[in-house]
């Protein structure tokens, strides 16, 4: 199946139960959380974006783009792109005791 259908066929992951409001609160739920990941995901130079309120579209400075079902797919894809297991909390806890 191509990422397309794939992404018309998704109903509601349990990530996503946390953001109770509907219509404009959840996209601006989503805006959020795409706005955090974003934060974690710069000093690796990748970005993410909302796609339909649906998925989300993973893009690293090269072009390469990936298309993820759900926030917790976001990791996988960006292992998977940087060529190396991430800890996105490691750069957190470094240097820190």
């Amino acid at each position: 199946m191509c990422g397309m259908c794939g992404v018309y066929q998704g109903g509601a992951h349990w990530a996503s139960m946390s953001m109770p409001e509907t219509g404009h609160g959840l996209q601006r739920q989503r805006y959020i959380l795409v706005d955090m990941a974003n934060a974690v995901l710069a000093p690796f130079h990748l970005s993410v974006s909302d796609f339909q309120g649906q998925s989300f579209v993973l893009s690293s400075p090269t072009g390469t783009m990936e298309l993820v079902d759900n926030i917790t797919g976001l990791w996988s894809a960006v292992e998977r792109l940087l060529g190396y297991p991430l800890d996105p909390l490691a750069m957190f806890s470094e240097g820190r005791q």
